[in-house]
């Protein structure tokens, strides 16, 4: 299905811009590229029926986002050099279907790639029409424009699942490709390694024992109608004494390059025992290894782990600790370009370069570093024999949730340039400054020092990068944004992105009467001013600054250089597209794409208890008492009430038809809602609940999940005590 969306406008001068894709359902992006001309190019996920949950651990995983029980199409996109949407496609069928990897050839086609659970995917000219239940990786070649289908099929083999992670081109347009698979009748060619395959367990034991994959590599031709040559690289768990994260993981391709002399280049993930080569950096570890298939597909040039692994894991003390790859890059030359995320303290970094020595201090208990990974970039040398160089990427402590490197290119002067989150609270920065886990980097050719840093929200630029031949970094984030930098240009005025007041996940995606908090960069005075109401309205024009959404004003709340808080007009129409434009005295900036949606609610951290206090572990309310809970985007009308009014008495929206349940299953269930609708004395936009509370059984203080549900359903932790 084609969807050519209108809702952007021109953004900002060619070479700096930020914007949102998304339509009826939230868009979730996996990867970009870029071409010459400095268009964009996106693939990932249209999810329906599900919504988004990040989880960021700092142990053995990196960021990622589960979706709850729904469905999802693949989407690819392109924009122009401005950041102008000239069109997305999207493709799926009667299952789960997830973009995850996109590549240009030289013509300007674009492949995408993925995983699929839809037999009924939509194949053409198909090297594979048969699909394997459980997932199986898939093809697909358009022209630049989008408008045509050359190609799509099936790949992986039937009788297993297949992934693919990520793609590459070489000069003749022949696709290159790796994932995973524990397919025993994945396409296999002499001279390239395969399996063997672990024989399945009886199905009783398939959740637990299932077989364990090992990383693809593929070579298509440009024409998709022959497979040029193919292998699995698999490892083993053998040496393992006790089940534990590793005898589950197996062996996977996280990305591949290319360089023009057709030899391609895996970064992939294993267990123990790959079939390393001699001579290369380390011939035996866990976790991390590159390999390079010479440009015949023939054989492996080498095979080589990152480092030994040193680091005891403590939730898996019979195995060691090593590294994770995420992303790599080639040069000419054939030398690699790596990055991801380590808790090995010796790691192969070499001196001189921006960060040598492990940033974590030995926990003084044991005299071993805390398992918290920090991020690394390195440079493999063209035979894998050691490192060019090699640094941590990092200023960590043991109270940091780690760092993940999840992207890199390079440029034509051989600088680096890397996105991924970070938790540490003392990532390195530029400007002295650390506002969000998504972060931005560059480093010179050598690693030794820094030439940009920025960090940003969660889910807004960390996802993926691209540099076009002009030096234009192209950022994007998985929760939909996708962005422009020229790092030697001065800012200028933009928006970047959108929160509910009271909190979650920055968006694009908005509701009629939320109170929003609205972020970029010159957006308003250098001292922020708090707005406050005359006549019973807020102001929308506050210290020469207006926001409009579709030309109509928006009431204002608060304005600062990189934030605004106003409210969204109840008039703007739901699932609809709009757009938001700020006016900071004679300067305005570029109109931003948003999505309207019915409601998206989130509540206030503060609880009222019923003597007006704040509601903590220390200050519980008392069962069978009453407390105050407040949200926005839960309601999109208030009757009565106009845009910026400030509500003077309740007015009951839920009439008595809103419920609520715990979700603690020691939780009593005796809660009422009393009242819901607007907030006296706050902007209409506000929601208050009045919620009587059921008496518990705990002996002690206990934290109490609330779910309040009517027009939109929101939660709420309450401290109860008897």
């Amino acid at each position: 299905m084609r969807l050519v969306l209108f809702l952007i406008t021109t953004l900002a001068i060619a070479g700096d811009f930020t914007t949102s894709l998304g339509d009826t359902y939230p868009y979730t992006i996996s990867a970009i590229t870029t071409d010459s001309a400095g268009n964009t190019y996106v693939v990932g996920s249209r999810q329906f029926g599900v919504a988004g949950v990040f989880f960021f651990s700092g142990r053995a995983a990196p960021p990622t986002i589960f979706f709850l029980p729904g469905g999802s199409d693949v989407f690819v996109s392109k924009l122009d050099p401005n950041g102008q949407l000239l069109f997305t496609d999207t493709f799926g069928g009667k299952g789960v279907d997830q973009g995850t990897a996109i590549a240009l050839d030289p013509s300007g086609n674009i492949y995408i790639a993925g995983t699929t659970t839809s037999p009924d995917f939509p194949l053409s000219k198909a090297l594979q029409t048969q699909p394997n239940t459980s997932g199986t990786g898939f093809i697909m070649k358009l022209s630049s424009d989008g408008t045509t289908i050359l190609y799509s099929t099936y790949f992986g083999g039937s009788l297993g699942g297949t992934s693919i992670s990520s793609l590459a081109t070489d000069a003749k347009g022949n696709l290159y490709l790796t994932g995973w698979t524990n397919a025993p009748d994945f396409p296999h060619t002499p001279g390239l390694p395969f399996g063997p395959f672990p024989i399945p367990a009886p199905p009783s034991l398939l959740a637990q024992y299932a077989p364990l994959p090992g990383a693809i590599i593929a070579s298509i031709s440009a024409a998709g109608d022959k497979i040029l040559y193919a292998g699995a690289i698999l490892g083993s768990t053998s040496g393992i004494e006790s089940p534990g994260i590793f005898s589950t993981i197996g062996t996977s391709g996280a990305a591949i390059a290319v360089d023009p002399a057709g030899n391609a280049y895996i970064a992939g993930n294993s267990t123990f025992n790959l079939p390393t080569t001699p001579g290369v950096l380390s011939p035996t570890g866990i976790g991390a290894f590159v390999a390079k298939v010479n440009a015949g597909g023939t054989g492996l040039g080498y095979l080589t782990y990152l480092s030994a692994g040193e680091n005891l894991d403590e939730m898996t003390p019979m195995a060691t600790v090593a590294n994770t790859l995420y992303a790599i890059a080639v040069d000419a030359a054939g030398n690699a370009y790596l990055a991801g995320a380590t808790s090995d303290p010796k790691f192969p970094t070499t001196p001189g370069t921006l960060q040598p020595g492990f940033p974590i201090p030995p926990d003084l208990g044991t005299g071993l570093p805390p398992v918290v990974y920090v991020g690394f970039l390195a440079k493999l040398k063209p035979d894998g024999s050691g490192m060019a160089w090699g640094t941590y990427l990092d200023r960590g402590n043991a109270l940091g949730a780690g760092t993940f490197v999840q992207s890199l290119a390079t440029d034509a002067a051989g600088n680096m340039w890397a996105t991924g989150i970070t938790g540490s609270t003392t990532f390195p920065s530029t400007n002295g400054v650390s506002t969000g886990p998504d972060f931005v980097v560059g480093l010179n050719a050598s690693a030794s020092a820094l030439t940009y840093q920025a960090t940003s929200p969660l889910g807004t630029v960390g996802q993926s990068v691209a540099v076009d031949p002009s030096g234009l970094v192209h950022v994007a984030g998985s929760n939909g944004f996708v962005s422009a930098i020229a790092p030697s240009a001065a800012p200028s005025m933009k928006l970047s992105d959108f929160q509910n007041a009271a909190g979650g996940n920055v968006t694009a995606r908005i509701s009629p009467a939320e109170v929003i908090a609205i972020f970029g960069q010159g957006i308003g005075p250098a001292t922020p001013v708090t707005a406050t109401p005359t006549g019973g309205f807020y102001p929308t024009t506050l210290a020469g600054v207006q926001v409009t959404i579709n030309g109509v004003d928006m009431p204002l709340l608060y304005v600062s250089s990189g934030q605004i808080n106003a409210v969204v007009p109840m008039k703007v129409a739901p699932n609809s597209a709009a757009a938001v434009r700020v006016i900071n005295g004679t300067a305005v900036s570029p109109a931003y794409p948003v999505w309207i949606v019915a409601t998206a609610p989130q509540a206030f951290p503060p609880v009222l208890n019923q003597d007006g206090t704040v509601n903590t572990p220390v200050n519980p309310a008392k069962s069978g008492s009453t407390v105050t809970i407040f949200a926005t985007g839960w309601q999109s009308t208030f009757f009565g009430l106009a845009d910026g009014q400030v509500a003077t008495a309740q007015q009951d929206t839920c009439l008595g038809a809103c419920q609520i349940t715990t979700l603690n299953a020691q939780s009593p269930s005796n809660f009422t809602v009393l009242y819901g609708g607007p907030a006296p004395g706050f902007v209409a936009g506000v929601t208050q609940f009045n919620v009587h509370l059921g008496t518990t059984g705990s002996q002690s203080e206990i934290g109490i999940n609330l779910e309040i549900f009517g027009p939109a359903t929101i939660t709420q932790t309450v401290w109860m005590k008897p």
